[in-house]
């Protein structure tokens, strides 16, 4: 029987596939928190229900040849029922014609059309439409150029330090899919000498004209340039979005630091973006989820245990003192990947040789047999693991 009322989570799902219908499962439970089954059953659930009626590719009409877009506004000789469902069954006929809609007041259809040209245009016009069955008047407008339109919300990329490595990813992926969708990137960090993916991010700015990388130095060097290399000195605030962001609707995605996630969210809201167009991770502590039951015994400094990186070649001693072995392996300089920082997205698993990790929560990623999460895992014994 077919649901007449959604919940947050439901909302939040229609809402990322309407502005990204390419998303992949995993990304899109990432983006629900939720884990990725559940979000797969909630997905089929709206398409039997009938709240997604489908996914289509979007488009270009020019670039397929089709240089006219027109309105034709219909009045039919009769409103009767069955001179209206007649007229609809011809126009489902009609290739030219992408959407009908029936109206209220002086006209009784309109019909968006494209045409190769103008000529192709004026002939359906005289030809096919005003000889129709039933049709008493026709009115036509050709569009001069195209406004507003509005299938994916711009987005803006708010990072801090490594904040910046899963925002790429998703910056990827969303141009990929939508290569003239509006992405705004801020990106702070304290100078030059610690930014990376400069070429990178050159190249994704020369490649879409709809990208705009901010750059914010807090402390720039002595060889930084404002306006060569960053365009804002200090942090990423309110008052520096709504400064350099276009009016309108955008949805941010948000991942740095605790002291930025606790200052910028808050005021995010304040601002009066509503809370489904806010998505945040933060990184380090802060991101751990809260015990749920005792929390797992960690190792102090005087019980430091031995970890093992076979792939790097490096045996360390853990004393307690990182958060999660994802930090203790960075500290360290050990190679290893990383995503949300936050047990959701995968990227951190790695596979566990020998020993145990213990988890305060259970990560929202279904984490391999035989492997563990890094990100959100601590050392339950000694450890071996693949990286």
């Amino acid at each position: 029987m077919q649901r007449n009322k959604l919940d947050a989570i439901d909302r939040r799902i229609l809402h990322e596939l309407q502005a990204d219908g390419r998303i992949t499962n995993v990304e899109l439970s990432q983006r629900a928190k939720i884990s990725a089954p559940p979000c797969l059953r909630r997905v089929r659930s709206l398409e039997q229900d009938g709240f997604i009626r489908g996914y289509h590719a979007d488009l270009d009409p020019k670039s397929l040849g089709y240089e006219v877009t027109a309105f034709a506004f219909v009045g039919l000789t009769s409103q009767a029922e069955p001179d209206l469902k007649a007229f609809e069954e011809q126009v489902r006929q009609w290739p030219i014609v992408r959407e009908c809609y029936m109206m209220s007041g002086e006209v009784d259809f309109v019909l968006k059309c494209v045409a190769h040209d103008l000529g192709e245009w004026q002939s359906f016009v005289t030809q096919t439409l005003t000889a129709a069955r039933s049709v008493a008047s026709v009115k036509t407008a050709l569009t001069i150029r195209e406004s507003k339109r509005e299938p994916g919300v711009p987005v803006v990329l708010i990072a801090g330090g490594i904040g910046i490595t899963p925002l790429l990813s998703m910056l990827r992926g969303g141009l990929a899919a939508e290569p003239a969708r509006a992405v705004h990137l801020y990106w702070g960090v304290r100078q030059g000498a610690e930014r990376g993916f400069r070429s990178e991010l050159e190249e994704v700015a020369r490649s879409n004209p709809g990208f705009h990388a901010t750059l914010v130095y807090s402390a720039p060097g002595a060889d930084d340039v404002p306006g060569r290399d960053f365009q804002h000195s200090g942090f990423i605030d309110v008052e520096l979005l709504r400064r350099t962001l276009p009016a309108g609707r955008h949805r941010f995605y948000v991942c740095g630091p605790p002291a930025m996630m606790a200052s910028l969210l808050p005021a995010l809201g304040a601002w009066g973006v509503l809370p489904g167009d806010i998505h945040h991770e933060a990184f380090g502590p802060a991101s751990a989820r809260p015990a749920q039951g005792p929390a797992p015994a960690v190792a102090t400094a005087a019980q430091s245990l031995e970890v093992m990186f076979r792939s790097s070649g490096r045996t360390l001693a853990w004393d307690g003192s990182d958060a999660n072995l994802l930090d203790f392996a960075e500290r360290h300089s050990v190679p290893v990947e990383s995503g949300c920082r936050s047990g959701s997205c995968g990227s951190c698993e790695v596979k566990l040789i020998s020993g145990q990790v213990r988890y305060a929560a259970t990560p929202d990623h279904e984490v391999a047999p035989g492997h563990c999460l890094l990100c959100v895992g601590v050392p339950d014994g000694p450890l071996e693991l693949e990286a």
